[in-house]
């Protein structure tokens, strides 16, 4: 057996029970972990840890085909009495009947899919239902939707908010179907995915775009229906619809919103004189970049250069070189710039000198020996980083836009936004917000910038950018559409 915990079914309970005890944790994702699940046959053990379940090898397929917890990866039949031949009789029954769960669930999922397909919601209901799934392994995607949940509940939706309530529990579709199904809602809300191919056509379904996913860029049909609205994070975003095709769809543009009761002025906190930065480090994907590493470093180095002299490239010199270096995809280039733009810019501010503190926060940073030094770690979504912002003067934005979450989320909190000025490329941005922040091009104008006096203020910036806001501005479209 290896060392790495994972879900496992037991053949004997009292092993199953002395691993359950110590509550060992299994990597889920490489940021998320979850309590190792300990299944067991044989007869049940009294007063045994939620993690240890018995389930008997008998009842194994009714068992996965109900439950919610994550599926075993790994068998052990440590310190069993059951001769070679009867284990592997015993092995082979758990096994054909993991294979019949996983076809019937399959089966499960589609029932209840053209189930849903034929369920017609009723508008003349005095409240609108909404149905919002999320899986906690998405930790920022799962708090972006508990806030939509939030703002559509102040506004009179009655909301389901379908996620795992442990973490045992598995992002399982089957579930999420059955209870989409029983809640027939008139709305769904998705991050990143369409998710419409079972939904009844009266049903309004919002879709946010925040990250450049494959069905906006490959060549799979989008399949879009009357009722489908499309929010995307940035201009670019957008972009990549128009140039699939899809110019004349329902698509507007929706910048990052902000939880105030989270992200607020913290009295108590004092504000130093220092500058921080959250957010991970882009090395990792600067270098998994599928072009060798002497042509890699060349782009770096050319484009660093126009960085620090004149500050960020605009959209058509970024074309140029991606046409003068004949890369196979325009994304390539933008891991160097991004990785230019993140952690180049932070080594060349650091070099300045500034007569301030500087610290990082994130992923990546100490693996990187000339910024470990500042490594404070990795901060726990939400409060902890309201924390962080209250007790800086300054936080360094940096990126290939100008309304990131960290500029709302600083700017919420009282710190003041440093800004790497790409406002030529942002599309969306609103130049009323120009003065809730200080813009820089070139690292080198940090040092006058910030030595002004001058107070800011977010107020605008802030209320502009509330969940609730853009909940209501989804109602309205269901209004005006029925």
């Amino acid at each position: 057996m290896s060392n790495k915990s994972v879900d496992t079914y037991f053949f004997d309970a009292n092993t199953a029970l002395e691993t359950a005890t110590q509550q060992n944790r299994i990597q889920c994702t490489p940021r998320v972990d979850g309590l190792q699940v300990c299944y067991y046959d044989g007869k049940k053990l009294k007063n045994a840890p939620k993690n240890c379940i018995h389930v008997p090898l008998k009842k194994v397929y009714k068992y996965f085909l109900k439950t919610k917890n994550r599926f075993p990866t790994a068998i052990n039949y440590d310190n069993t009495r059951y001769s070679d031949d009867k284990m592997k009789i015993l092995i082979e029954e758990y096994t054909t009947s993991i294979k019949s769960y996983l076809v019937d669930n399959l089966e499960l999922i589609k029932k209840y899919q053209k189930k849903i397909k034929k369920n017609q919601p009723d508008f003349s209901e005095k409240r609108l239902r909404v149905f919002i799934a999320a899986c906690r392994q998405s930790v920022v995607m799962k708090e972006i939707y508990a806030n939509m949940v939030k703002s559509f509940r102040e506004l009179g939706c009655e909301v389901l908010f379908f996620t795992q309530k442990n973490d045992m529990q598995a992002c399982s579709v089957l579930p999420a179907m059955k209870a989409l199904y029983k809640f027939n809602p008139h709305i769904t809300f998705n991050i990143n995915h369409i998710y419409n191919e079972y939904l009844h056509k009266d049903v309004f379904n919002f879709i946010w775009f925040q990250d450049k996913m494959p069905i906006l860029t490959n060549k799979e049909p989008l399949n879009l229906r009357q009722r489908d609205f499309i929010f995307t994070l940035i201009y670019g975003l957008k972009q990549d619809l128009i140039q699939k095709g899809y110019e004349n769809i329902h698509c507007k543009i929706q910048s990052f919103c902000i939880d105030t009761d989270i992200y607020k002025c913290r009295k108590k906190i004092k504000r130093k004189e220092k500058i921080v930065f959250i957010g991970s480090s882009y090395k990792a994907a600067f270098d998994a970049v599928p072009i060798s590493k002497t042509l890699k470093l060349q782009i770096l180095y050319e484009l660093l250069e126009i960085y620090i002299r004149k500050g960020p490239l605009s959209i058509q010199r970024k074309e140029d070189f991606f046409i003068k270096y004949q890369l196979d995809e325009r994304i390539h280039l933008g891991h160097i710039t991004n990785y230019i733009e993140r952690d180049m810019m932070i080594k060349e501010i650091i070099k300045l000198n500034l007569d301030l503190d500087f610290e990082l926060y994130g992923y990546g940073w100490d693996e990187d020996e000339k910024l470990k030094f500042y490594n404070k770690g990795v901060l726990k979504y939400g409060k902890d980083i309201s924390k962080v912002y209250n007790s800086a003067k300054y936080s360094l934005i940096v990126g290939g836009y100008v309304m990131q979450q960290r500029t709302l989320e600083s700017s919420s909190s009282g710190s003041i936004p440093v800004v790497l000025d790409v406002r030529h490329n942002d599309a969306d941005y609103n130049k009323n917000f120009d003065q809730s922040m200080i813009f820089f091009r070139t690292p080198r104008e940090l040092t006058k910038l910030l030595k002004n006096t001058k107070k800011y203020n977010f107020d605008s910036l802030v209320n502009s950018h509330s969940y609730a806001a853009f909940a209501e501005k989804t109602l309205t479209i269901v209004e005006r559409n029925l």
